[in-house]
């Protein structure tokens, strides 16, 4: 626009067929009016040299490309799909510019196109966004399959899949909490969690499974007592071993022993609190949600007589025969 201003002041006769021939790609024209419009304009010619470039092969040279610089107003904290709306807009708006008035005539000599490392930001937080999803849901998916299998129990295995779940949801909840942005390096530790998270569950589902007993609070002592030390010790040699990564100097290492410090801490809690709450309020018993006899009758595990527990629950009845409240107390007893 610059140069066909000029033009039109001084060539004022036949500045259309100077102009035209620049369109259609006649460097030497176009070489002859960026000089006569640097002589003219010293200021013009500083800033185009700062966003112009241009080689010169022997006596020619030759103009590669230029730059135009804007600042939009729009936040840079903006939703990912929100900031690759604005991008779109951008990009039709420039092709619809192109495509009329004296741009038209430049389209086979002058090629646009945006850049802008936050509009390629927006894309990239876009597919790790999209990865991390699909890397999780196949990573839950994957936990419950094995569950289901190992314990040979559909209700157990899906709610040790939900806890899971659950686990990963928090874990991912910690990201803004630490003021850290969704990056490669956590979506990548993200994917990484329900395999971290899935033993301890799975070690509280395996025991719950296996207890001889008929009553749902028999089986969740039964389950803490058998596995409740053995997830303690884990938590507690990987929670060593994540203090370890902590003290690393590597980005990558310092985040992943922070976030893996976050999964055991949630995944001991909703292993030792969460999912024996659920399994003593509606966890199966006897044979509900064996999935072996749904193959076979034959295949079902069978249920022995039931066992006592080292410990018996402890029952308490309060009475009123309008003399007095009495209250009877049923103390724990030591099973064999």
């Amino acid at each position: 626009r610059a140069l066909r201003d000029h033009l039109k002041s001084a060539h004022a006769s036949d500045w259309e067929n100077r102009w035209s021939r620049i369109t259609r790609g006649d460097v030497a024209e176009f070489r002859a009016a960026v000089e006569a419009k640097a002589v003219v304009d010293p200021a013009w010619w500083s800033s185009l040299e700062t966003q112009t470039y241009f080689e010169k092969v022997g006596d020619v040279v030759f103009y590669r490309y230029f730059v135009a610089t804007l600042r939009l107003t729009s936040s840079l904290q903006m939703e990912f799909h929100d900031g690759i709306a604005l991008a779109s807009r951008w990009e039709a708006w420039l092709a619809e510019q192109m495509s009329i008035g004296d741009c038209a005539s430049t389209a086979g000599t002058f090629w646009p196109f945006l850049d802008s490392p936050h509009f390629h930001q927006f894309k990239v937080t876009e597919t790790l966004m999209s990865e991390m999803t699909q890397g999780i849901c196949v990573s839950v998916t994957v936990a419950l399959i094995v569950l289901v299998v190992v314990t040979g129990n559909i209700v157990i295995g899906t709610f040790a899949a939900f806890s899971i779940g659950m686990i990963v949801i928090w874990v991912v909840a910690m990201l803004p909490i630490l003021g850290w942005e969704l990056g490669i390096v956590e979506s990548i530790i993200l994917v990484m969690v329900p395999g971290l998270a899935v033993d301890f569950t799975a070690h509280l589902a395996e025991s719950y499974n296996q207890a001889k007993y008929e009553n749902r609070e028999h089986r969740v002592v039964h389950a803490l007592e058998h596995s409740g030390v053995s997830i303690i010790s884990g938590a507690i040699s990987t929670c060593l071993a994540s203090l370890c990564l902590v003290a690393c100097k590597i980005t990558f290492f310092i985040r992943f022993g922070i976030l893996l410090l976050c999964t055991v801490g949630f995944a001991v809690l909703f292993s030792l609190f969460f999912f024996p709450s659920v399994m003593a309020l509606i966890g199966p018993v006897g044979l509900v949600g064996d999935w072996h006899m749904y193959i076979h009758p034959c295949l079902s595990r069978e249920v022995e007589h039931q066992k006592r527990l080292r410990v018996d629950s402890v029952r308490t009845s309060v009475h009123d025969d309008h003399s007095g409240i009495g209250v009877g107390i049923r103390g724990s007893k030591l099973g064999k």
